[in-house]
């Protein structure tokens, strides 16, 4: 027996049927017939929704889920099904600055944690040991036992011998280095971008020259070692034209969903909600994101969830927690925001669907007959209302609450089965 998806419109910008509306049937997990006439409908499951729109699985490329560590903001429970909720049926989780995941010991627990809900969880270890840029993790290791990534953070770029030395070592088994540009060590203590707002409201600014200094140098080593570099958190126009200057294959970029639908106006009240990092900027800086990623030099949009407990960001905004609890309303913030005048909806999805998916070497997934069946099932001109009640993560700290905003999540379909997001608590 299997599953007939009937009448469902087709987001796949790498998809023959991409726009089309399609009968599909899957049969032990492969898609084994794509027809726009009707499939016998006879011994297998029907899915006829109104409206159905199906993509490739959705991946959140960069999320920090909690765990281990920090299960009162997030645990397993409630980050696989917030993950569920927001259409992800993989995520890659980073690890914290307090719990750097640095040795073999550290990699199994993360990977032997038990998600109770259909959403893959991929880990990022850490380059050095305590993210000081003094003694390298075995990252081949690492890798073997499943790392699809390493990374130190912010502080990746701060010790230049020790970053140097890691795109060097990764080259041996095609390994990714994950920098973040936040210029810690050239413009510390920033808490917003600076600006004729920052400046407004007497809070401490970061310039984006101290991103682009830091891309440069990245770029940099990038030509001298040829390994493979991901840019992460692109947020200014002059970060992003460094990045679609530069030809090099090798390298890659994600720029974090609110950077490209909100400016730093929504500071003048000084809500903490939007105390993030990277700053959320100027629209100019919005505007060239979104053309890089038009452009196709910036290749990933990521959730960048970060829960934080309600007291860590209900006090004064320069004592506040950065990070924002993201993953449920990541598709109908941008969808709302962007699509159809910046962005068509395949050029979105192709964000996270088959950006993150070439990034980490994942085995493509296509709307096609013959390949495996990992679906995200969404409905993008249905009005959903934010209710904190409703929420699935345990931490409530996004600014989309209240908001009224156009595309709705149904569920996914995973390892031969289908998960409908209504029947979850």
């Amino acid at each position: 027996m299997g599953t007939l998806f009937k009448n469902v419109n087709v987001v796949d910008s790498k998809s023959e049927f991409d726009q089309k509306q399609v009968n599909l049937l899957v049969e032990n997990g492969t898609i084994t017939k794509i027809s726009g006439n009707n499939i016998d409908e006879n011994n297998h499951n029907v899915c006829q929704i109104d409206d159905l729109h199906i993509s490739p699985g959705w991946v959140d490329f960069r999320a920090n889920l909690g765990f281990p560590g920090n299960e009162h903001k997030e645990d397993p429970t409630s980050a696989s099904l917030a993950a569920l909720a927001g259409g992800f049926t993989k995520v890659v989780n980073y690890f914290s600055v307090d719990r750097p995941c640095n040795d073999s010991s550290a990699l199994s627990f993360s990977r032997g944690v038990r998600v109770p809900y259909p959403v893959d969880i991929l880990n990022v270890a850490s380059i050095t040991k305590e993210l000081d840029g003094k003694v390298l993790t075995d990252m081949f290791e690492l890798k073997a036992q499943g790392a699809v990534a390493f990374t130190d953070l912010e502080y990746t770029s701060k010790n230049t011998h020790a970053f140097k030395t890691a795109l060097e070592y990764v080259k041996n088994f095609q390994g990714l280095i994950v920098n973040f540009p936040f210029a810690e060590d050239t413009f510390p203590n920033g808490i917003v971008h600076e600006g004729s707002v920052s400046t407004s409201l007497g809070l401490k600014g970061s310039p984006s020259i101290g991103e682009v200094m830091d891309i440069e140098r990245s770029l940099k080593l990038l030509e001298y070692t040829d390994s493979r570099l991901h840019i992460a958190g692109v947020s200014s126009a002059e970060g992003a034209e460094h990045i679609s200057k530069n030809s090099n294959k090798k390298l890659t970029a994600d720029v974090s969903f609110y950077n490209l639908i909100l400016t730093d106006d929504v500071l003048v009240e000084f809500d903490s909600l939007f105390k993030v990092k990277p700053f959320i900027r100027t629209e100019k800086d919005r505007k060239a994101l979104v053309n890089a990623i038009k452009k196709g030099s910036i290749q990933v949009i990521c959730s960048d969830h970060q829960p934080q407990n309600i007291e860590l960001k209900e006090c004064e905004f320069e004592q506040a927690a950065f990070g924002m609890s993201s993953l449920e309303f990541m598709f109908p913030a941008l969808n709302e925001k962007l699509v159809p005048n910046e962005l068509t909806l395949s050029e979105l999805i192709s964000t996270f669907t088959h950006g993150p998916r070439a990034i980490l070497d994942l085995a493509p997934t296509i709307i096609a007959e013959g390949y495996s069946a990992e679906f995200t099932l969404f409905k993008p001109n249905e009005i959903v209302s934010i209710d904190e009640n409703a929420m699935k993560s345990k931490s409530r700290n996004s600014p989309f609450i209240g908001q009224k905003l156009k595309g709705k999540v149904i569920g996914t379909y995973k390892d031969n089965d289908l998960f409908l997001v209504s029947t979850f608590s």
